[in-house]
């Protein structure tokens, strides 16, 4: 589970719940713009089938970032270089953070709690089990395979 809030990071950490993984920085606007320590992505239908969604205003960049963007080209999934707008949550099929240690992990719930600093409405969104057909799976999978092919070429 993941967990909304804003602004300064530190003052958030303590005050996270117990089951959240990490928190979530979000704009006055209802922009969702990264993890705390992670960048954040949100998959979603549209009519011209799935889009991936990244924050690059308002948002650091990062190494993983830039290998998920790249994955997503090469696998014909179209990117939005934008962040989600939780007035769209409905349209939202999956979301995935990454970073540079931690690597590519899924999200199974997005919760905005009764108390959070943006004083939104409470919402919670559950998104399915992580599988071989989610977005998130298939980048993966790509980038692992791009390291090793790298890896491989080092070695030859």
């Amino acid at each position: 589970m993941v967990t909304l809030v804003i602004d300064n990071r530190k003052r958030y950490t303590d005050v996270l719940p117990a089951t959240a993984a990490e928190g979530l920085l979000c704009s006055c606007d209802g922009e969702l713009l990264e993890g705390f320590i992670s960048n954040l992505f949100i998959v979603q239908q549209t009519d011209m089938g799935l889009l991936v969604q990244t924050a690059v205003d308002g948002a650091l960049a990062g190494v993983k970032q830039r290998e998920v963007l790249d994955a997503c080209q090469a696998l014909g999934i179209r990117t939005q270089r934008k962040a989600a707008l939780k007035q769209e949550r409905h349209l939202w099929t999956e979301a995935f953070l990454t970073n540079a240690v931690r690597g590519l992990r899924s999200i199974r719930t997005i919760t905005c709690p009764a108390q959070n600093a943006l004083d939104w409405d409470t919402w919670e969104i559950h998104f399915p089990a992580y599988d071989e057909d989610s977005v998130s799976a298939r980048v993966q999978s790509y980038m692992q395979q791009s390291c090793q092919d790298l890896f491989q070429l080092c070695t030859d």
